[in-house]
């Protein structure tokens, strides 16, 4: 990679990181639904929270958070809509499901906004949309089937056969978990340990490494570059993006070697494991 492609992609890098840096709603979310029952009670109502992590989780005798280590949000059924707004009462009406967490809202323009509504909630959305005459269309008839196929599980053969070339699971066709990122630390720090080293600087709420690595440039007055990524539960390109930076930088070092030469790098791919 030519020195000013690696440039270009620093500047997306960080640019992603900004636009993509949207907080996770999980810890302020109070758990609102949509009341099926709609003569009844009111269309909107609270449901007790959990404890912030969106799961009756167990604390340890430390005061962490236990949650299982497989623990994922699913999303099977789910739909997005885009509602049509034509003005601005139309558009708070849509804001007010967003803002109870009746609904989530990914993007709007000046004609309309899209959301996302679970699949418990549809027939009471789709009623609250009626009754306040706002017309909608389906753009997006099952969330979970989306993200299945836009990152698609890889057989137990074909991570045998990765694992065995390549000495790890790291590609960068998809997205990968964090155990797969911390074994691809691991591996580069095994392979490359006058280059590479590992620091954990700490542990997360929910007792999840949070895993530094170095590259050093030799030089004592070096000068040092910090790169994150994963702050956020909704930023998953951050990690991928920063993985790779990581990969040029260490496995595609003669091509960078201007850079290593003067300067400590220190990475932290996924600065909140827990989401």
């Amino acid at each position: 990679m030519s020195r000013s492609w690696f440039l270009i992609l620093f500047t997306v890098f960080l640019t992603v990181h900004i636009v993509f840096a949207e907080p996770s709603k999980r810890s302020k979310h109070r758990g609102y639904q949509v009341s099926e029952d709609t003569q009844s009670k009111p269309l909107l109502h609270s449901e007790p929270a959990t404890n912030g992590t969106g799961v009756n989780g167990v604390t340890d005798n430390s005061g962490r958070i236990i949650v299982p280590t497989d623990y994922r949000v699913k999303y099977d059924g789910a739909q997005v809509y885009r509602v049509f707004v034509s003005n601005s009462k139309g558009r708070k009406r849509v804001n007010d499901l967003a803002d109870k967490g009746v609904v989530e809202k990914w993007r709007s323009n000046t004609t309309s906004v899209d959301i996302m509504v679970k699949a418990d909630k549809l027939t009471a959305v789709k009623q609250y949309l009626e009754k306040a005459k706002l017309t909608y269309e389906v753009v997006l008839d099952d969330v979970q089937r989306a993200i299945d196929e836009e990152n698609p599980e890889i057989s137990e053969e074909e991570l045998a056969l990765l694992t065995g070339r390549k000495g790890h699971r790291m590609t960068f066709h998809k997205y990968h978990r964090m155990e797969d990122i911390h074994g691809y630390l691991d591996y580069l720090a095994q392979t490359y340990p006058q280059l590479v080293n590992i620091t954990e600087i700490g542990r997360s709420l929910e007792g999840r490494p949070l895993k530094v690595i170095q590259i050093k440039s030799g030089q004592p007055n070096a000068k040092k570059f910090w790169i994150d990524g994963g702050i956020h539960a909704r930023e998953w390109i951050t990690p991928a993006t920063v993985t790779y930076i990581l990969s040029e930088l260490v496995e595609n070092r003669e091509v960078q070697d201007e850079y290593l030469k003067k300067i400590d790098f220190y990475i932290l791919p996924i600065v909140n494991p827990d989401g």
